[in-house]
């Protein structure tokens, strides 16, 4: 495992053509779905097939006009056409902009236009939406669609639509990487907007590339292997894959969160440590008790909300140990290591942060008093925070 306190690579399409070649057969990340009839269906796939796969999908995406620069949407679950739609990005120096894709309407048609998307890649689940906006997205120029049934057929559309499968096999030379400055933006990551339209944050290759690091300040070893039910859409499940393909460390990937299967999912693939949000800690806790919730092989669960009343019953219930984050879009995190601090406490900063409360003002909130919590390099090296097309939000 890397113990520099930098990463080995300046960008994702660097670090899996290295891996290809130093590590080329190692199934480092399982996709997993559930099947109609119950049963749980996997796809791997190793650091080389990791590179293949992208290099294909950008041999494809440059015959569809896609070069340096260009924005192209990605709207589907945990699929492996995702990871390697990251890799393409990279080496063409294209950005991507994960989409959830339960997103329609409105919102949609504004993200898609807003962000200057030339182009969408969306399972077949998601065409709908994205074919009912396609007169409030002029810029868009294609469809790539992710089958996920057998019977999927492209439909007509005012706009050339390819299947996902035809952009994987396109064949010819390996493409040279694009030249990509560590500041470049990789991605652009809506935030929640809970006021107003949400707001696009550009998250450079530099950012996600730091992301390589979480392991070794979480304490994950190569011994360890991840579960995310997290979607890629998601900065959170970001963080996961970049710490698994910097680390080498297997990761296993829902499709989609399944509170339902997600002990049955973890047992049958030996998973040690997986991450949750808010929300999905109460609807776990609250699923049936059964004798053996803690004959499971996690050991860490890195989480980030989990409330005080259930922090000690969580750990008893399923025998591990809680690691309480919190983490900001922006940049900046909070660390509570087991042991380290009290229940409900999302700790401290973590190494080469400072956290303060500040008020309206920008000024430092006394004991007691509300505020928003904000971060800074403590080197005092100005945070970059740019959001696309709003100087007036950003920073740095």
């Amino acid at each position: 495992m890397n113990a520099m306190n930098k990463p080995t690579h300046s960008n994702l399409a660097a670090l899996i053509a290295d891996k290809a070649r130093t590590n080329p057969d190692m199934e480092i990340l399982t996709f997993v779905s559930v099947r109609t009839d119950g049963q749980l269906e996997d796809q791997t796939r190793t650091y080389r097939q990791l590179y293949d796969g992208g290099q294909a999908v950008a041999r494809g995406l440059a015959d569809l006009g896609v070069s340096q620069g260009s924005k192209l949407a990605v709207m589907m679950n945990n699929h492996p056409e995702f990871a390697e739609t990251m890799v393409a990005s990279g080496i063409l120096g294209a950005t991507f902009v994960p989409v959830d894709p339960r997103t329609m309407g409105a919102k949609l048609s504004y993200m898609l236009d807003f962000t200057d998307c030339e182009g969408v890649i969306c399972a077949d689940y998601a065409l709908a939406p994205v074919l009912s906006v396609l007169a409030d997205c002029p810029q868009l120029k294609w469809l790539v669609v992710v089958p996920t049934v057998a019977d999927f057929r492209l439909p007509p559309a005012t706009l050339p639509v390819a299947d996902f499968s035809d952009l994987a096999t396109t064949r010819g030379e390996p493409l040279t990487l694009a030249p990509l400055e560590p500041a470049d933006t990789m991605l652009m990551m809506f935030t929640s907007g809970t006021t107003g339209n949400p707001k696009a944050v550009l998250l450079s290759h530099q950012r996600l590339m730091g992301a390589t690091l979480n392991p070794l300040l979480a304490g994950i070893t190569t011994s360890d292997r991840f579960y995310t039910g997290l979607s890629l859409t998601h900065i959170n499940a970001q963080g996961t894959l970049a710490g698994a393909l910097g680390q080498e460390i297997p990761c296993v990937l829902s499709r989609k969160f399944t509170k339902t299967r997600l002990w049955e999912i973890i047992r049958h693939y030996g998973c040690t440590t997986f991450n949750l949000l808010g929300g999905m800690i109460p609807e776990i806790y609250a699923m049936p008790e059964k004798f053996d919730d803690a004959d499971n092989p996690v050991r860490i669960v890195q989480s980030s909300g989990m409330p005080a009343d259930l922090w000690q019953k969580f750990e008893k219930r399923f025998g591990l140990k809680l690691h309480e984050t919190y983490g900001a879009t922006e940049g900046g995190a909070m660390r509570n290591p087991p042991g380290a601090g009290p229940a409900g406490s999302i700790g401290k900063p973590a190494v080469g942060w400072v956290a303060e409360i500040l008020d309206e003002t920008g000024a430092i909130c006394p004991p007691n008093v509300e505020g928003e919590i904000c971060f800074r390099k403590d080197n005092n090296v100005p945070l970059v925070v740019q959001y696309y097309k709003n100087t007036e939000a950003s920073a740095g």
